[in-house]
């Protein structure tokens, strides 16, 4: 009996020093993501950029601890958009500086009204440091000749980093 939990035990400490394995489609990554801040908000928000802007009310400042190099950011909230327009969604820390591995992720039209979307976005490669997480967002399709504006409220970002 207990060999097989020395085994076992080594099997898993073995798995938890091993490198990141990186395919085209996935990445693995053990992080020590023990610190988290919260920011949630009721308002009521829109934008017809063409571009992608920080979305008010997510930004919230970090420091990464040397433990990990990993990033978490959590985002949900209710969402609007019309027929003839997507709402693009990223997480970026310091200003666009890092963007997550998830990242330009599409918001649709659903004929029911609002949405309630929750996203997590990783980052890999953070280093030590006092950093700023946001969320960015623009409308897809919308021009100054014809603004099409996507909205949200009910809004929470949490932000997880290495202590």
């Amino acid at each position: 009996m207990l060999s097989r939990l020395l085994t076992a035990g080594a099997v898993i400490l073995v798995a938890a020093l091993m490198p990141p394995s990186v395919t085209a489609d996935t990445v693995t990554k053990v992080c020590n993501v023990g610190r988290m801040k919260v920011k949630i908000s009721d308002s009521f928000q829109e934008t017809a950029s063409s571009s992608y802007k920080n979305m008010p009310a997510t930004a919230i400042n970090f420091v990464q601890g040397s433990s990990s190099d990993c990033v978490v950011v959590h985002f949900s909230a209710e969402v609007s958009v019309s027929e003839e327009t997507i709402m693009w969604l990223r997480a970026v820390i310091d200003g666009g500086d890092y963007i997550a591995i998830a990242r330009d992720l599409p918001v649709h039209h659903n004929a029911s009204g609002g949405d309630l979307h929750a996203f997590n976005f990783v980052f890999t490669g953070i280093p030590a440091g006092a950093h700023r997480a946001a969320i960015q967002w623009w409308s897809g399709g919308s021009t100054p000749a014809n603004p099409l504006r996507v909205f949200v409220w009910n809004r929470s970002t949490i932000v997880q980093y290495a202590p």
